[in-house]
Protein backbone atom coordinates (compact mmCIF):
# COMPACT_ATOMS: atom_id res chain seq x y z
CA UNK A 1 0.00 0.00 0.00
CA UNK A 2 1.32 3.43 -0.88
CA UNK A 3 0.38 6.99 -1.81
CA UNK A 4 -1.88 7.68 1.13
CA UNK A 5 -3.54 11.08 0.76
CA UNK A 6 -6.10 12.83 2.94
CA UNK A 7 -8.72 15.40 2.04
CA UNK A 8 -10.82 17.03 4.75
CA UNK A 9 -14.55 17.17 4.02
CA UNK A 10 -17.02 19.85 5.10
CA UNK A 11 -18.57 17.42 7.63
CA UNK A 12 -15.22 17.09 9.46
CA UNK A 13 -14.47 13.58 8.15
CA UNK A 14 -11.67 12.78 5.74
CA UNK A 15 -11.58 11.11 2.35
CA UNK A 16 -8.55 8.85 2.57
CA UNK A 17 -7.12 7.65 -0.74
CA UNK A 18 -4.68 4.80 -0.84
CA UNK A 19 -3.11 2.82 -3.65
CA UNK A 20 -2.48 -0.91 -3.57
CA UNK A 21 0.34 -2.00 -5.83
CA UNK A 22 1.65 -5.40 -6.85
CA UNK A 23 4.48 -6.35 -9.18
CA UNK A 24 3.04 -7.52 -12.49
CA UNK A 25 5.45 -10.46 -12.27
CA UNK A 26 3.53 -11.68 -9.19
CA UNK A 27 0.21 -11.90 -11.07
CA UNK A 28 -0.79 -14.80 -13.30
CA UNK A 29 -2.23 -13.79 -16.67
CA UNK A 30 -3.70 -16.35 -19.05
CA UNK A 31 -3.50 -15.70 -22.81
CA UNK A 32 -6.74 -16.00 -24.78
CA UNK A 33 -7.38 -14.61 -28.26
CA UNK A 34 -4.55 -12.06 -28.19
CA UNK A 35 -5.30 -10.77 -24.67
CA UNK A 36 -3.80 -11.87 -21.34
CA UNK A 37 -6.46 -12.10 -18.62
CA UNK A 38 -6.27 -12.06 -14.84
CA UNK A 39 -8.71 -11.75 -11.96
CA UNK A 40 -8.08 -10.20 -8.56
CA UNK A 41 -10.27 -10.02 -5.48
CA UNK A 42 -9.42 -7.23 -3.07
CA UNK A 43 -10.89 -6.92 0.45
CA UNK A 44 -10.64 -3.75 2.51
CA UNK A 45 -11.67 -3.06 6.11
CA UNK A 46 -10.71 -0.54 8.77
CA UNK A 47 -10.95 -0.31 12.56
CA UNK A 48 -10.56 2.88 14.60
CA UNK A 49 -9.03 3.41 18.02
CA UNK A 50 -12.45 2.86 19.66
CA UNK A 51 -12.64 -0.63 18.05
CA UNK A 52 -15.38 0.44 15.62
CA UNK A 53 -14.90 -1.50 12.41
CA UNK A 54 -16.17 -1.12 8.88
CA UNK A 55 -17.82 -3.98 7.05
CA UNK A 56 -15.24 -5.61 4.77
CA UNK A 57 -15.59 -4.26 1.24
CA UNK A 58 -14.88 -6.55 -1.71
CA UNK A 59 -13.76 -5.42 -5.15
CA UNK A 60 -13.62 -8.02 -7.90
CA UNK A 61 -11.31 -6.87 -10.66
CA UNK A 62 -10.79 -8.31 -14.12
CA UNK A 63 -7.48 -7.54 -15.80
CA UNK A 64 -6.95 -7.62 -19.57
CA UNK A 65 -3.61 -6.82 -21.20
CA UNK A 66 -3.39 -7.00 -25.00
CA UNK A 67 -0.55 -9.16 -26.31
CA UNK A 68 1.16 -6.16 -27.95
CA UNK A 69 1.32 -4.32 -24.57
CA UNK A 70 2.94 -7.07 -22.48
CA UNK A 71 6.41 -5.55 -22.90
CA UNK A 72 5.11 -2.28 -21.38
CA UNK A 73 4.22 -3.91 -18.05
CA UNK A 74 7.39 -5.98 -17.70
CA UNK A 75 9.23 -4.98 -14.53
CA UNK A 76 6.43 -2.60 -13.55
CA UNK A 77 3.66 -2.62 -10.95
CA UNK A 78 -0.12 -3.05 -11.15
CA UNK A 79 -1.86 -0.28 -9.17
CA UNK A 80 -5.40 0.11 -7.91
CA UNK A 81 -6.75 3.14 -6.02
CA UNK A 82 -9.24 2.94 -3.16
CA UNK A 83 -10.97 5.63 -1.15
CA UNK A 84 -12.39 5.47 2.38
CA UNK A 85 -14.26 8.08 4.39
CA UNK A 86 -12.86 8.20 7.94
CA UNK A 87 -13.07 10.22 11.11
CA UNK A 88 -9.95 11.85 12.52
CA UNK A 89 -7.79 9.57 14.66
CA UNK A 90 -5.82 6.37 14.41
CA UNK A 91 -7.10 3.53 12.19
CA UNK A 92 -5.87 0.06 11.33
CA UNK A 93 -6.50 -0.71 7.66
CA UNK A 94 -6.56 -4.31 6.54
CA UNK A 95 -6.22 -5.31 2.90
CA UNK A 96 -6.47 -8.79 1.46
CA UNK A 97 -5.61 -9.54 -2.15
CA UNK A 98 -6.18 -12.82 -3.99
CA UNK A 99 -4.98 -13.64 -7.48
CA UNK A 100 -7.83 -15.96 -8.51
CA UNK A 101 -5.94 -17.30 -11.53
CA UNK A 102 -2.67 -18.00 -9.73
CA UNK A 103 -4.25 -18.92 -6.40
CA UNK A 104 -1.88 -16.72 -4.39
CA UNK A 105 -3.03 -14.37 -1.69
CA UNK A 106 -1.52 -11.65 0.42
CA UNK A 107 -2.67 -9.69 3.46
CA UNK A 108 -1.48 -6.34 4.75
CA UNK A 109 -2.28 -4.41 7.92
CA UNK A 110 -1.25 -0.78 8.02
CA UNK A 111 -1.80 1.87 10.69
CA UNK A 112 -2.94 5.32 9.56
CA UNK A 113 -3.16 8.47 11.65
CA UNK A 114 -5.89 10.60 10.06
CA UNK A 115 -5.47 14.27 11.03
Amino acid sequence: MQNLSLKRRSDGHYDVRLVVDVAWDELVLVPREGVHHGRIRLWLAAKDEKDRATEPRLSELNIAVPQDRLAEIEGRRWRYGLELTMEAGYHDIGIGLRDDVGGRQSFLRHGVNVR
